[in-house]
């Protein structure tokens, strides 16, 4: 028969060993969570990038830029019929003024509305794909593979 002192022996190996055995399990599961977590947390990142790439790819567009060096052409026209009135005859001049400063009104305005439009554009954008974003990572979330 065994003596008491060597079942309490082994009974305290059987619990060190399980007790190991559920660390190490819980290690590996911890571990495979942080991953996941790193997997989501990545493609949230790049997910959120993509209204500011939009963004700069149309600022990047040189339209706004354009209207300015055309309005600057437009003020060097118009500095140049003011400085030199024998160019043409004066109710001529002025009447080319007066379209030039229209003109110019015209794309200061235009100008403005294309950006606050751009910018209205890249909100909607924004907020359409933050709408898409939960269902492009659902595949990701542990709960939506089972």
């Amino acid at each position: 028969m065994r003596s008491w002192g060597k079942t309490l022996r082994d009974l305290a190996m059987a619990l060190l060993n399980a007790t190991l055995i559920l660390l190490i399990v819980s290690l590996v599961l911890g571990l495979m969570v942080l991953q996941q977590v790193n997997r989501v947390s990545d493609r949230v990142a790049e997910l959120a990038s993509v209204p500011e790439q939009i963004a700069t790819a149309i600022e990047d567009d040189d339209l706004l830029g354009e209207i300015d060096r055309l309005q600057t052409n437009l003020a060097t026209i118009n500095d140049a019929l003011e400085s030199d009135d024998s160019l043409l005859p004066p109710d001529e001049a002025q009447a080319i003024r007066q379209q030039l400063a229209m003109l110019n009104t015209t794309l200061a305005s235009g100008a403005d509305q294309c950006a606050a439009d751009l910018q209205q554009l890249i909100e909607i954008a924004a907020q359409d794909y933050a709408k898409n974003a939960v269902t492009r990572l659902a595949p990701l979330l542990p709960d939506a593979q089972n």
